[in-house]
């Protein structure tokens, strides 16, 4: 499990490397879209007993465009 005390994260060993794993796939993926900063970030994770994914999309107006994702 995961907690949060004041703003430190405390993260069991599973999890942490877990979370290391994410981040280094978000540091490896490739751009579908050009970012603009100044638009929204919506980020959409998928987990379950079958393994994770993320997707991540700037959101404008009702519409959204994938930025980048990975499973």
């Amino acid at each position: 499990s995961a907690c949060l005390v004041g703003s430190e994260m405390c993260i069991e060993t599973g999890l942490e490397e877990a979370f290391k794993a994410i981040k280094l796939a978000v540091a490896q993926a490739q751009i579908l879209h050009v970012v603009d900063p100044a638009l929204p970030f919506l980020l959409m994770v998928q987990v379950d007993n079958a393994g994770f994914g993320w997707g991540l999309w700037h959101k404008h107006m009702s519409q959204k465009e994938l930025i980048g994702f990975w499973s």
